[in-house]
């Protein structure tokens, strides 16, 4: 035999060998049924569920991404089991990664089998944007949550009590007179845009002063939004009431069950003006904040503002 023979010979056994040690260790944490070596690298095959141990993913992922063309599994023919090298591991890896980062799979298919570095670059400063977009949405969404946490756990002291507080600027639509439904076109116009973003939005009760006033039992239902929280929302209030930042009398009250809204739930208001000489100083509003269940009655706690002045 020629020296280069022999050397080939050697060669190809000892690295069988090295593969079959490997092959018997890599076992013991999952267990991969095949291998190969190509040009004298070592090179591991991983079934199916080799790969859905490793990335966390189930086979309909695995076969949904074959579908699309991000992977393209070698198949046994003789029992259809599917084998998935280390180039289509690192597809998957970064089918997961981009994933993580928000980007489609469409976006994902177009960065693994077209996009120059340029085109990367755009479209994560694309996502970017968006990112910030999300991350403006959820601390205003954040701060909002945490101040309704606060009006919550006021309303046991503020039940049937009085305080003194500035309301919020606020627009106002409204949707009910009592129990008629108002229906006209700038009020569904407003409220489709109100709807889009109701994480920020409020059910309203709605007193004119002179009702109020008159004792006419008067009141519309509603809803309403901060001025505050109108940055960056697309919310048009040119058809809308807008409540101005005023000094009021602040309280709570327990509106009950359905037809249990009157004017008899604000005679402690009434008083608490007479006593220190408050006269209304326009429309009252009221946010309707929840509806739970205490000691088996239904509750409807409402925090209502009063705006006043002196005599």
């Amino acid at each position: 035999f020629s020296v280069p023979y022999i050397f080939s010979f050697s060669f190809i056994f000892v690295s069988g060998i090295i593969g079959l040690v490997l092959s018997t260790r890599s076992r013991e944490n999952l267990k991969f049924r095949q291998f190969f070596i190509v040009m004298g690298e070592y090179l591991m095959k991983y079934t199916a569920k080799d790969v859905c141990k490793i990335y966390h993913v189930n086979r309909e992922t695995l076969r949904y991404y074959e579908r699309i063309g991000l992977i393209r599994p070698e198949i046994d023919e003789s029992n259809r089991y599917r084998y998935y090298d280390d180039w289509s591991l690192n597809f998957i890896g970064e089918c997961r990664k981009y994933r993580s980062m928000g980007l489609s799979i469409k976006d994902i298919s177009e960065i693994l089998e077209k996009d120059s570095l340029q085109d990367f670059t755009k479209r994560l400063e694309l996502q970017q944007k968006e990112i910030q977009k999300q991350l403006t949405f959820y601390t205003k969404w954040s701060k909002r949550n945490e101040e309704y946490i606060q009006s919550l756990k006021r309303l046991t002291s503020l039940s049937q009590c009085c305080e003194l507080s500035e309301s919020e600027p606020t627009y106002f639509i409204p949707f009910r007179q009592k129990y008629d439904q108002i229906m006209n076109e700038p009020t569904l116009e407003a409220m489709k845009a109100l709807m889009e973003h109701h994480t920020f939005v409020d059910s309203v009760l709605y007193i004119p002063s002179k009702d109020f006033q008159n004792y006419t039992e008067n009141f519309y239902w509603g809803h309403a939004i901060c001025e505050k929280w109108l940055n960056d929302l697309d919310i048009p209030t040119d058809k809308m009431m807008f409540f101005p930042k005023k000094q009021c009398i602040c309280t709570a009250i327990n509106a009950g069950e359905r037809w249990g809204m009157n004017y008899h739930l604000f005679d402690h208001v009434r008083q608490y003006m007479s006593d220190h000489q408050y006269i209304l100083d326009g429309d009252i509003f009221g946010n309707l904040l929840t509806r739970v269940h205490e000691n088996g009655n239904y509750c409807r706690y409402l925090e209502m503002y009063f705006p006043v002045k002196t005599r």
